[in-house]
């Protein structure tokens, strides 16, 4: 019974999968390799020494079960020391794989490697980078792990344009000459090579993109367009080089910065970077270096800051100086002073506009004027008078019916009712030809205008009168500011006419 029992347990511990290799802290861990293959095809990977003995070595799958790797020649996978080998591989070889290996120190050190498996219609995702450039004569070489297992096995070369066999072409580089957009496809590179007199093959693919021919022209200054550069002390700033060297002009196309003639590259407080450009679909190349300035100080005011640009052919530079910026607070300042001057103008004309008036108004030729003729008839001559006057003052007083009209071109006294007072009422009202002074004696009681008759009360109503100041000694005099309005609305006195003989 003790017998069969212990059978049982070591056939359990047989059949359990086996524990993952102890991955201690003190053990050294690689950088992982990655590897893309084709399914059927084999490969071949060594670690840094293939001839470790076996025994110093294990290799094993990883994943959600550990599987051992196996030293056995007639297993697919298998390895010896430092080399593991895959033929004729299949898609459920994709995995992550591992070796723990033992120095002769005692030393433990982890290699990693990971292998993705494609179908064979997958070739272009297998491709080992594309060759992109603009030569006239192309140069293929075979990717450097195929071209080690066909050195280590003694392979045979063969390549391949897409699916089609290239004849004559055993080695490991291929030379596609005077190259032209028929020319591109994906190139494979072939090695077959026998392992235990069994014949492999691993393969390789590149991927060509044939670049039109390269216009190189005379180098030119893009930016910067203009000698000087605004800036303000204390703050960063961004200088731009960008400089054209032609079509697919990649080739010693180059821009730079130089401040006092030296390359800023090794200079504090500035840095540079640059960017290499082709635009398509027209292919023009340009290359831009950015100056960035940290600080501006007082010193790069003075400094010369050159763009320059070469090229296949030739080379060319612009120098630019930095400007101090202008403050625009004096503008502001300026602006002010600007707006309260004319504000203050506007106050003081408003404030003595009749004194201005009175003061020009001799300067200024009269509107019209009138010539009278003799008259017999006292009612055509007083009808006369008043068509030739230009003003009409009505004097108004607290007492009803006692107002009065004064008519300042036959120093007549009209009285409201009369002939006159109608004649003069009816140019001011219908006729318009003549215009109205209001002057108000006193107050005008409780009543108000409402007894003056309704023509009176219209011209009120249109202009309010001129108050006299009762009891003021300064209305008394000729500049007091009650006879200035006066004057101001009275006509201007006509300019005095030189005689012919004083014009002579």
């Amino acid at each position: 019974m003790k017998l069969s029992w212990l059978l049982l347990s070591l056939i359990v511990l047989m059949s359990a999968p086996r524990a993952k290799p102890a991955s201690d802290s003190s053990c050294i861990h690689n950088d992982e390799e990655f590897f893309k293959l084709i399914e059927g095809e084999s490969f071949y990977f060594e670690i840094e020494d293939p001839n470790l003995p076996d025994e110093n070595i294990t290799w094993y799958k990883d994943g959600p079960e550990i599987q051992n790797i196996t030293t056995e020649e007639t297993h697919r996978i298998h390895y010896h020391g430092g080399a593991l080998l895959f033929l004729n591989i299949s898609a459920i070889d994709s995995g992550n794989y591992a070796a723990r290996e033992m120095t002769p120190s005692d030393k433990c050190v982890y290699h990693h490697v990971k292998i993705e498996v494609y179908s064979k219609n997958s070739r272009e995702k297998v491709t080992y980078g594309s060759i992109k450039n603009s030569d006239q004569n192309k140069l293929i070489e075979c990717p450097d792990p195929v071209d080690y297992i066909c050195m280590k096995f003694n392979g045979n070369f063969t390549w391949l344009k897409g699916n089609n066999l290239l004849p004559g072409h055993h080695e490991n580089k291929l030379w596609i000459e005077n190259a032209g957009k028929k020319d591109e496809d994906i190139y494979t590179c072939v090695c077959t090579w026998i392992h235990n007199h069994k014949m492999y093959k691993t393969s390789g693919s590149r991927k060509l993109i044939v670049l039109d021919r390269p216009v190189y022209r005379d180098v030119e200054i893009i930016s910067p367009t203009s000698k000087e550069q605004l800036a303000n002390k204390g703050i960063s700033i961004k200088l731009n080089c960008t400089v054209y060297c032609g079509i697919n002009a990649q080739r010693e196309c180059k821009a730079s910065w130089y401040i006092n003639n030296e390359q800023v590259n090794q200079m504090d407080g500035y840095s540079e970077t640059t960017k290499l450009e082709i635009k398509y679909p027209s292919n023009n190349t340009f290359y831009t270096a950015i100056l960035t300035i940290k600080q501006v100080s007082a010193e790069d005011f003075k400094h010369k800051f050159m763009c320059k640009g070469s090229g296949f052919y030739s080379a060319n530079n612009t120098t630019v100086t930095l400007k101090q910026r202008e403050s625009c607070i004096p503008l502001i300042i300026t602006g002010i002073c600007v707006f309260f001057i004319g504000v203050s103008a506007a106050a003081v004309v408003k404030y003595f506009a009749i004194d201005l008036a009175l003061l020009f108004r001799p300067c200024l030729s009269p509107s019209r004027g009138n010539n009278v003729s003799d008259q017999t008839d006292r009612l055509k001559m007083v009808e006369s008078y008043i068509e030739q006057s230009r003003r009409l003052i009505v004097i108004l007083t607290p007492k009803s019916g006692s107002e009065v009209i004064k008519n300042p071109a036959s120093d007549q006294t009209l009285v409201i009712g009369g002939f006159d007072w109608q004649v003069g009422l009816h140019h001011a009202l219908v006729q318009r030809e003549i215009s109205v002074i209001l002057i108000q004696l006193g107050e005008t009681g409780p009543q108000g205008y409402r007894h003056l008759p309704p023509g009176l009360q219209h011209l009120i109503r249109k202009s309010a009168p001129i108050r006299w100041p009762e009891g003021s000694r300064k209305a008394l005099k000729w500049n007091s500011h009650f006879w200035k309005r006066v004057r101001y609305m009275m006509p201007a006195r006509p300019a005095k006419k030189m005689g012919l003989s004083a014009v002579i």
